[in-house]
C-alpha cells in the first residue's frame, strides 16, 4: 500500500490517493516486466532458443505498454477532477 497519501478515516479513498497508488503500481509492474524480459534475453543468448526469443520480444512489448499508462497517470495526477470522475 502506498504511504505518500493517507486514506481518509471514513468513506471511499480520495481520487488523489488512487492516482498515486496507480502510479506506484505501474512502477513496480514496469520493473517486474523489465527484469523478466532481461532475464529471458540472457537465457536466450545462452541457449539459442527461438521460442524463448519470441516470448522475450513479447515481454519487452508488454513493458513498453506500461510507459504510456505511466505518462497518462502523471498527467492525470496534475489535473483536478471531482471525486468519482476518472
Amino acid at each position: 500500500m502506498c504511504t505518500t497519501q493517507p486514506r481518509p478515516q471514513h468513506g471511499k479513498p480520495s481520487s488523489l490517493h488512487i492516482k498515486v497508488e496507480g502510479i506506484w503500481t505501474l512502477k513496480w509492474s514496469l520493473l517486474g516486466l523489465t527484469a523478466t524480459a532481461v532475464f529471458q534475453f540472457v537465457v536466450v543468448l545462452y541457449s539459442g532458443s527461438v521460442v524463448l526469443l519470441g516470448d522475450t520480444i513479447y515481454n519487452f512489448g508488454d513493458t513498453l505498454t506500461a510507459i504510456p499508462l505511466w505518462i497518462a497517470s502523471l498527467i492525470m495526477a496534475h489535473i483536478h477532477l471531482p471525486d468519482g470522475n476518472f
